[in-house]
């Protein structure tokens, strides 16, 4: 707990990894509403089946992002580096229709950006598939609610 709030008191940006589970619990309503009264910007991150045209007050008030697109996990990367005062990574074109006058390196840059967003859409789904699966476990040993 003593790390959750200190992290909390220092945190510049917060990014709530909200499911349609894990919205309705209140330890991420807690932590979301810790940040947004410290001033801290909150980016509503949809995964697991919620979408945006989902999200519950005050979260569907936000600027949220929809993980498991490409496109939403741009805007993720984008946010958080301009909150951090970064450079704002390129937008890839997310297609096999690429202009005719790119050399083979703008090419490949392209696909390596697009790689990277493939690679994040992968492991939340894993890492989601992961925990249902671990809390489905808990709740048939009886120690937990479904």
């Amino acid at each position: 707990m003593k790390r959750i709030f200190k992290e909390l008191r220092t945190a510049k940006v917060l990014i709530s990894m909200l499911s349609p589970d894990s919205v309705k619990r209140p330890w991420i309503n807690f932590e979301a509403g810790a940040a947004w009264m410290r001033n801290a910007k909150v980016i509503p991150v949809c995964f697991g089946g919620l979408t945006i045209d989902r999200l519950p007050k005050p979260y569907s008030s936000l600027q949220a992002v929809e993980i498991e697109t490409h496109q939403g996990a741009h805007y993720l990367f984008s946010s958080i580096a301009h909150h951090f005062d970064l450079s704002l990574p390129k937008m890839p074109i997310f297609s096999d229709n690429l202009p005719s006058d790119w050399t083979d390196a703008q090419k490949t840059d392209n696909g390596l950006r697009v790689s990277t967003y493939t690679s994040l859409n992968l492991f939340l789904k894993i890492a989601w598939r992961d925990i249902q699966s671990k809390r489905n476990k808990v709740c048939e040993a009886g120690k937990g609610p479904r």
